[in-house]
This record gives structure tokens, sequence and C-alpha cells, in this order.
């Protein structure tokens, strides 16, 4: 009985050790690409949310419905990835938590917009955020050193503009709530640290950063009337969406950099490693 106990033992062993092996070299993103795609689930559930609360306001109804369906694709395909390249069981079990919080999201997200949902819809993409920034942070940490921070940053700025975006055209369609008055004023000011933050890198690539510069002044004069109920709506989507596209090019780049830093290449500045 002992032999046939330990023949089952090794042989269950061997195939524990098999398909640990196979499900390591099944992994397709490094943790760097991971970072990065969670990052990305952190903007999208804002994304989402402002282009919902902007058809729901008619702002740019067809761009926003555009945005919308992109996004709700894009995220279920991260989220996929992520669940296949999850490695260890405390970020699959995150994961886990993620895909419950975009099931509730998604469930208002996919319905036809309106302005009676907007309120619930904010609340569930505060909650999606939540789960998808404790990703962002769990999964960095297996980074080495401060590999992954400049590349983050530049994905938050992307996850605040969407988010000013948000609250905004949410105060142009008349809630007017103290929380959601706050959650914009908090999103402006983080967005302002970031940009601080981002001043102060050494190869940051001067006409990008020169433009999201000109864009984030441009849109603090038409948000700073917002106390008012004085909207530029249109205005505010516009230049956000631009503000967006900029960091996003901008983490793009340093994605890059980092991935040729980890790999021993040697980086020859941002500059080198954004497209014309």
């Amino acid at each position: 009985m002992a032999q046939v106990f330990g023949l089952v033992f090794k042989t269950s062993l061997a195939f524990l050790v098999a398909f640990s092996s196979a499900w390591v070299s099944a992994r397709s993103l490094s943790d760097l690409d991971a970072v990065d795609q969670a990052s990305l689930q952190r903007t999208l559930s804002m994304r989402i949310a402002k282009a919902y609360i902007q058809m729901a306001a008619n702002v740019d109804y067809q761009k926003a419905e555009t945005e919308l369906d992109h996004s709700i694709v894009e995220f279920e395909y991260s989220l996929n990835q992520l669940e296949m390249n999850s490695p260890n069981s405390k970020l699959h079990q995150r994961i886990k938590q993620v895909q419950s919080e975009w099931l509730s999201f998604r469930s208002i997200a996919e319905t036809t917009p309106n302005v009676a949902q907007v309120e619930d819809l904010i609340e569930e993409a505060n909650d999606l955020l939540y789960q998808t920034d404790a990703l962002v942070r769990e999964w960095k940490m297996r980074l080495p050193g401060e590999h992954g921070m400049q590349m983050d940053l530049a994905s938050q700025q992307s996850m605040l503009s969407e988010r000013i975006g948000a609250f905004y055209v949410a105060g142009y369609l008349g809630l007017k709530e103290d929380w959601m008055a706050q959650e914009l004023e908090q999103s402006i000011s983080a967005y302002e640290q970031g940009m601080i933050s981002l001043r102060g890198q050494e190869d940051v690539h001067p006409s990008l950063m020169a433009q999201l510069n000109s864009n984030w002044e441009y849109a603090k004069m038409g948000l700073s009337q917002f106390k008012n109920d004085h909207y530029v709506p249109v205005v505010i989507a516009v230049t956000m969406e631009s503000m967006y596209e900029q960091t996003n090019t901008l983490g793009a780049a340093y994605h890059v950099q980092e991935r040729l830093a980890m790999n021993g290449g040697v980086a020859k500045g941002l500059a080198a490693n954004m497209a014309e």
C-alpha cells in the first residue's frame, strides 16, 4: 500500500510540476507589459464612464459612442490577457475582484445612456478604478527598483484626463452633489501635481511636453469656471482627448525605454523612442 501511495504521490507531483511549468511558459506578457495593461484598464474604467456621460449629455455623441464601444472591447481583451498571465494567487485573486467589479460596471455602461443612471455609473466606475489601481500597484511590486514609475505616471495622467472629463460633464448635466464637485477638484489638483513630476523628467520629449502644457493651461481656464455654472463641455471634451492621446504617447515611449533598460539595452533617450 505504501508503495502504491508513493507512486501516486510522485505521479501527482510530477503532474503538478509539469502543469506549473506549462502555465509559466504560457505567459505571454512580461511583468512590465502586465503593469502597462493594468494601467490601461485603470484608464479605460474612466474613459468608458466619460463616454457614457457625454452620450447622456449629447456632447459629441457619435465620437463618444465609438469610444465607449471600443473601450469596452479593449477592457475585455486586456482583462483576459492579465488573467492568463497572472503569476501568483495574490494577483489572480485581485484579477477576480476586477472581473467582479467589471461585470457590475459593464451592466450599466452597456445600457442606453440616460441622466438617471449617471450617478450609479460613476459609483461603479469608482469601485472599478479602485480595483484596477490596486492591481497596478501590486503587479508593479514585481518590477525591480524604480522600473515602471515613469510609465505609470504617464498612464495616471491619462486616467485623470478621462476622470476630469467625466465629472465635468456630469456637472454640466446638473449633478451638483458635493462629493462630485470634490472629486473633480481633487482630480484637477492631482493632474497638476502629475504635470510637475513630468516636467521634472530630464528625458521628456520637449515638443510633446510643450503641447501637453499648452493644452493643460487652456483646459484649466475652462475648468476654473465650473463653480460659476459656466460650462464649455465640447471644448473640454476636445482638449481632454488631446491630453489623453499625448500622455498615452508619452507612456508608450516610457514603456519602450523601460523594456530596453530591463533587458540590458541602451536607452538613447525618450525622444529616440517616440513615433514621429
